[in-house]
């Protein structure tokens, strides 16, 4: 054992200081990887930004392709109806030239086949403009139609010639003229988008060619000076050899005091070593944890160690006895009431071939097993919390994708949003992960948007602590709701005032549920229109309540809305009633 330590530690010392010669001529010998590495950088960040954009300009491409198909078909439709109604003003012409009921059925049947054909497509067209436009003239044929069905025939059998005069066909026209020139509109806008995403597309694959070019430029140039600086630590280490082994020498005369700072450090340790023979009666063994070494010497484990340790100690130490290949062991077993977790590496002791005992060492690893319990769980909750976050951010893009017009509002709206999200993740962070206090969330999120809005904001909640999955949904619900009061809502009237109020209850199976009400007014009697179109509203309604198990409602009234949501409290605390407040910064 001691000439095993000898040889390892006398060779260590002079290679090291080889190694940092040829680090010093390295360095005076070759330039700096500083540029290569810039470069590097430069060109992955070119290809991931060029990457990203071209993700949201395929789906802008897309856009505009399905509206110019769109407007193809509005078009395509336009022209089918107008025909049909070609058809029509020459039946209606025969009818008032001859008057007879025969010409009058023929007109009766082409306008009902035209009003056939406007109701099904009607039922088929996406376009709101498309559909009134249509409508104005589903409504002028009802009028030709009532004018029929009120037209009786004479005692010869003939009927009013003169019928149609005060709504003439020209007005069925109108609408139809009115739809051939947004269908043209809409399709020159989308083609002009079309082509202009695809130029786009066509600069962003350059970027990430380039990109790619710069990446292995640097990565040449890495390489290279990589390959240089191995050849020169060859030829300074082949110079350095008769260094070593002088100090080889050298390292011989210090042996005796190395070893004795060697037990020194062993015995302050928590490291046991040990030497059995095949029998695993202990030979030698220092800084025992059951008695003294003396005590041990000719004992075997199951005569000194507790029994669960020792069952799975002799097992492994048989192994290696038998095999004659080394191998470790990590077991625990309790200890005065406690846990203790052991690491045991385990070799043999060869004489001339056979394996005539063992060597080993043993190091307590309780606490580090314990720090590691305490990494791994936190590494969970983070890597739980990161899942929901980005679940969350994939969710708000698909989203904004289908309701932003350009990419500058998806830019915009996407990059707002992710600050909110930002912002609740920061008081979990603050927090430890324990619990948001809601009254702080609500002040965040708001004064994030401005913080002079705080003075018009009352706060009748409840001192209560939301866990991380809750605080990020309210804090998102309520970035969206001070968005909407901004813009369309109390925050933009001089004297709107918005009221928020929270509680737990416990319902009729036992289980806490949370309810948020927000409440705001804008001082007038107006009665706010809700679009269902708005992300925002999917948000409120759909995703975010989803998000945590709950429901949620958005109703207006005169003068304002109010936002409504309930869900599952998973960890309630006590709280109690605080008086009405005002916000403030």
């Amino acid at each position: 054992m001691v000439d095993f330590f000898n040889e390892s530690f006398s060779g260590r010392a002079p290679a090291h200081a080889a190694l940092n010669l040829s680090e010093e001529e390295s360095s005076r010998t070759l330039p700096s990887s500083s540029a290569a590495k810039s470069l590097l950088a430069l060109g992955a960040a070119l290809v991931l930004v060029a990457s990203v954009y071209g993700y949201f300009l395929v789906s802008f491409h897309n856009k505009a392709f399905e509206r110019f198909s769109e407007a193809s078909a509005t078009a395509r439709r336009a022209f089918e109806l107008t025909s049909a109604l070609g058809n029509l003003e020459h039946a209606e012409q025969r009818f008032a030239e001859t008057g007879l009921n025969d010409e009058f059925v023929d007109v009766r049947r082409i306008l009902h086949n035209t009003m056939l054909a406007l109701t099904k497509i009607l039922e088929t067209e996406q376009n709101e403009d498309a559909k009134h436009l249509l409508g104005q003239l589903a409504l002028r044929l009802d009028d030709h139609h009532n004018r029929m069905m009120n037209s009786k025939p004479d005692a010869d059998g003939l009927r009013d010639r003169t019928l149609f005069d005060n709504a003439p066909i020209a007005l069925l026209y109108q609408p139809l003229q009115n739809l051939s020139t947004l269908s043209r509109t809409t399709s020159d806008e989308a083609e002009a988008d079309f082509k202009q995403t695809s130029t786009q597309m066509w600069f962003a694959i350059a970027s990430v060619e380039v990109g790619l070019v710069i990446i292995g430029v640097a990565l040449f140039i890495i390489h290279r000076r990589r390959v240089r600086g191995l050849a020169e630590s060859r030829l300074a280490l082949s110079g350095d050899n008769h260094r070593l082994r002088t100090a080889f020498d050298t390292q011989a005369v210090k042996l005796d005091r190395v070893e004795t700072l060697f037990k020194s450090s062993l015995s302050a340790s928590n490291m046991t070593m040990f030497i059995q023979d095949t029998q695993l009666a202990v030979s030698w063994i220092h800084n025992p944890k059951f008695g003294t070494a003396n005590e041990l010497i000719g004992r075997r484990d199951e005569q000194f160690m507790p029994l669960e340790a020792s069952l799975q100690t002799v097992k492994t130490k048989m192994k290696v006895i038998e095999s004659g290949i080394g191998t470790h062991l990590e077991y625990s077993y309790h200890h005065n009431g406690q846990i203790v977790d052991k690491w045991m590496q385990i070799d043999p002791i060869f004489e001339q071939g056979k394996v005539i005992g063992i060597i080993g060492v043993a190091l307590d690893v309780t606490e580090r097993r314990m720090r590691e319990a305490k990494i791994e769980a936190l590494a969970s909750e983070l890597v739980h919390r990161n899942q929901n976050l980005l679940a969350v951010v994939a969710a708000t893009a698909r989203r904004m994708i289908g309701t932003s017009h350009s990419l500058a509002e998806f830019e915009a709206g996407f990059s707002a949003r992710l600050q909110a999200i930002s912002r609740s993740f920061d008081l979990i962070v603050k927090k430890d992960w324990l619990g948001v206090p809601l009254d702080d969330l609500i002040r965040s999120q708001i004064a994030a948007v401005d913080s002079t809005l705080l003075d018009r904001v009352t706060l009748t909640g409840l001192t209560t602590l939301a866990e991380p999955a809750t605080a990020e949904a309210l804090g998102n619900a309520i970035y969206e709701l001070t968005q909407n009061a901004m813009q369309h809502g109390a925050f933009s009237q001089p004297n709107g005032t918005v009221q928020i109020d929270w509680w737990v209850e416990t319902d009729l199976f036992g289980s806490s549920q949370l309810f948020f009400v927000w409440y705001e007014t804008d001082g007038t009697d107006h009665v706010p229109t809700i679009s269902h179109r708005r992300f925002g509203l999917g948000m409120l309604e759909h995703t975010l309540p989803r998000a945590l198990g709950g429901n949620a409602s958005l109703v207006t009234y005169p003068g304002g809305i109010k936002w409504r949501m309930r869900c599952p409290w998973p960890d309630p605390v006590v709280q109690t009633r605080e008086p009405v407040e005002r916000l403030s910064v």
